[in-house]
């Protein structure tokens, strides 16, 4: 009697898949058509067998094969890609007809040769020129490049030879031009002169030891002698290692020696002089006009005068101990006494121009003097204003012979003054503040 194997089957792989059979054990998938075996792990089977439609339909459209796998049969040429320059396939009969086409696949090359270039010939295709080598480009190196080259011995020694005088040394070459080298100066590095060597010659013998003492940047003292003599108008001191240098005699701009005449009024000064002085120095303090003897009277006199010739056009005011001077244009001269004691203090301010307000900030009252030049012919009027009044007048006209005019302001503390300038071209000379 025939029995019949039943395995066990499932209608769609859904199932299917999460069934784990025993090892060796065959299960059917009646919608893939096909068998699984198991291995007694894996869920579903650890493989499946193709079935006939797989094999049948394989054959018919794209698929990858081991190439160890296919050892005999026929392609069709429609299925193997052709070749090209960058991907493996099939060759063309063109290619093929091509490559039985070439009979020597060698290229065999010649040389031709001059002397100042070389031709390089293929027997399969054009020939290449090489030219001669440059300074800039690499080539053939000529016949003459070539001989150059051999007359030089690379081994060949250099000889050296020192000459000169006293100001330079040269060291002469056997195979090439000499150097000269420079004595040594303030500003480069060079050779001792015999200037120098005698100078250092004439230094103490222990000097090198105490130099060589010295710390690198400490300051090395060296001993100086002075002396001093003098003659009818100065003093001298002299420096046993340098220039001597002159002192001069003091006077009203730069300080200097005090010269007996000058120390003969020194000592004609009352003893209470300085008590005086220093008890004005004290404080801040004014001079009102009524205390300088003249000077309004002076002044009053030079407002509104329009005349060129009225001032010295340079410096028309002076001061000498307690007298102030107002020169005229003619060389004669006006002379008020100050009142206290002492001189006054002059500043010549040089951030001053024409033509600007400026304020008076000394804490006393101050005495301007502003001189003014003309750079045309052409008539200048010059006026002096103090807090908004003209106080003093100086009219140049252009047929004068001087060069500009003078303005004098009497300024109390905290009053603003300026010069103003009209007419012709014309340019600040001075601006002396007096106190």
């Amino acid at each position: 009697m025939d029995k019949n194997l039943q395995l066990k089957r499932w209608k769609t792989s859904i199932g299917h898949d999460a069934y784990t059979g025993t090892r060796g054990e065959p299960t059917v998938i009646f919608s893939e058509k096909t068998v699984a075996i198991h291995d007694g792990s894996t869920k579903g089977g650890a493989f499946k067998l193709a079935s006939k439609e797989d094999v049948d339909s394989k054959a018919n459209k794209q698929h990858i094969h081991n190439a160890s796998e296919i050892t005999s049969g026929v392609f069709d040429p429609d299925r193997l890609p052709s070749a090209t320059l960058f991907e493996q396939g099939a060759m063309s009969p063109q290619d093929k007809a091509k490559l039985e086409g070439l009979s020597n696949p060698n290229t065999d090359l010649s040389v031709q040769y001059s002397e100042t270039n070389l031709t390089v010939n293929s027997s399969t295709g054009s020939s290449a020129l090489i030219e001669p080598a440059s300074e800039t480009t690499a080539g053939v190196m000529s016949s003459d490049d070539k001989a150059k080259l051999n007359s030089i011995n690379v081994y060949e020694g250099t000889d050296l030879s020192v000459g000169g005088s006293g100001e330079y040394m040269t060291i002469a070459s056997s195979t090439g031009d000499g150097a000269t080298l420079p004595i040594a100066s303030t500003n480069n590095a060079g050779l001792m002169s015999p200037t120098d060597k005698n100078k250092l010659n004439s230094f103490a013998p222990d000097l090198q030891l105490k130099l060589d003492s010295i710390e690198w940047g400490a300051q090395a003292n060296i001993g100086t002698d002075l002396s001093v003599y003098r003659d009818d108008a100065n003093y001298y001191i002299t420096s046993s290692t340098g220039n001597e240098v002159a002192i001069q005699q003091a006077n009203e701009e730069s300080p200097g020696l005090m010269i007996s005449e000058d120390k003969v009024k020194l000592d004609g000064i009352p003893a209470d002089t300085q008590t005086q002085l220093d008890g004005k120095a004290a404080s801040s303090h004014t001079h009102s006009i009524s205390n300088v003897s003249g000077l309004q009277t002076a002044l009053d006199g030079k407002v509104g005068t329009g005349s060129a010739q009225s001032l010295h056009p340079s410096n028309a005011l002076r001061i000498s101990g307690t007298t102030l001077s107002l020169y005229k244009g003619d060389g004669s001269a006006e002379n008020v006494k100050l009142g206290g004691v002492g001189g006054w203090l002059r500043t010549r301010l040089t951030d001053h121009s024409l033509n600007v307000n400026y304020t008076n900030t000394y804490g006393e009252t101050i005495i301007a003097m502003v001189t003014v030049s003309r750079t045309t012919a052409s008539g200048v009027n010059i006026r002096g204003v103090v807090d908004e009044t003209t106080v003093f007048i100086n009219d140049i006209g252009g047929d004068s012979y001087e060069n500009g005019g003078t303005v004098f302001m009497v300024v109390p503390p905290g009053a603003t003054y300026r010069v103003v300038v009209n007419g012709g071209a014309s340019a600040l000379n001075f601006w002396d503040i007096y106190r």
